[in-house]
């Protein structure tokens, strides 16, 4: 009787093994030129401004990650900068969740190099723009009207070049202003700022992907005590035998 308690406590363990892990942070690359502004954006959709460092050298060179409840934030080097750092930047997008492309407004549409990095990374993984979500950087400095027609631009770009069938998110966020309202205690500016809404589409699919982790683990439960159960009742029909 005590081997049996003890062989179904192993069997609880090993079930709950299945599932201990469907929480996981959602793992999140941002990645972009050099000066896209990733390092600021991250400071300030984290609330880590010393974590992510900024300015006017470059400060990223390698892969830079903060941990927090539901994210995994990965702060990469800038891909135009040198080969190495470009192969860096590929190794933090590798495996992630989503991708954040983080772009300059002031710059306008796309460059080679940025159509270039994506194309790489989509070669490389097939599910690559199906994660691909894109965060335009420096709204406050180029307004709505522009901003606007930028994007159109862009998503001309990526019909073009990049995936003709999948319809991109676009996110417009002033990171500055959004460190600001947080230091100054403004909601205008936090609000204004276009932080907010991509935190809750962030949010939105943390949950998604924990709701499917949990049906996934519910399943492979399901399948263990079903396996579990016909092996106990030919154990029965052999000892009755």
């Amino acid at each position: 009787m005590r081997q049996n308690s003890t062989s179904i406590q192993d069997k609880g363990k090993a079930i709950y093994s299945l599932s201990y892990d469907i929480t996981a942070p959602l793992k999140v690359a941002a990645v972009g030129l050099l000066k896209a502004g990733k390092s600021t954006f991250l400071s300030a959709i984290t609330q880590q401004p010393d974590h992510f460092k900024s300015g006017v050298i470059r400060t990223t060179v390698q892969n830079q990650v903060h941990t927090d409840q539901f994210f995994s934030w990965i702060d990469t080097p800038g891909i135009d900068d040198t080969a190495q750092e470009t192969a860096t930047a590929l190794a933090g997008v590798d495996g992630s969740d989503v991708v954040l492309f983080v772009h300059n407004l002031k710059q306008g549409e796309l460059d080679q190099s940025e159509v270039a990095f994506m194309k790489q990374c989509a070669a490389k993984n097939k599910q690559f723009f199906e994660k691909l979500v894109f965060v335009l950087t420096y709204f406050s400095d180029v307004g709505d009207q522009s901003a606007a027609d930028i994007i159109q631009v862009i998503k001309k770009q990526c019909k073009t070049h990049l995936s003709p069938g999948i319809d991109f998110e676009f996110f417009t966020v002033s990171s500055l202003s959004y460190l600001k309202g947080l230091k100054e205690g403004k909601e205008i500016l936090i609000q204004r700022s276009g932080v907010p809404m991509l935190q809750k589409s962030l949010l939105r699919t943390y949950r998604f992907r924990l709701m499917k982790n949990m049906d996934l683990q519910v399943d492979l439960i399901k399948e263990q005590l079903n396996k579990d159960r016909i092996g106990i009742g030919s154990n029965l029909n052999l000892s009755a035998s």
